[in-house]
């Protein structure tokens, strides 16, 4: 499945879907400060447990970003 990218509040989120070797799949996000500098690094993440499908993996990951970038912003 193709990365996708998202917006919440000042972060930008690339979603991405990785099929492991037992055939399950894993989603993940990378976050990104809007406001960071030139050369500011983002933060990688995987979202909790294996999934039958890519689309569960992405949903998953867009869970674990939302609460991800809640908790860094406040």
């Amino acid at each position: 499945m193709a990365a996708r990218s998202l917006l919440f509040n000042r972060h930008s989120v690339i979603l991405n879907s990785d099929q492991l070797d037992n055939g399950r799949w894993v989603g993940s996000f990378y976050a990104i400060d809007v406001g960071a500098g030139i050369g500011e690094q983002g933060e990688g993440h995987y979202a909790d447990g294996t999934f039958d499908t890519p689309e569960e993996a992405e949903e998953a990951a867009v869970r674990a970003a939302e609460v991800w970038v809640r908790c860094r912003e406040t």
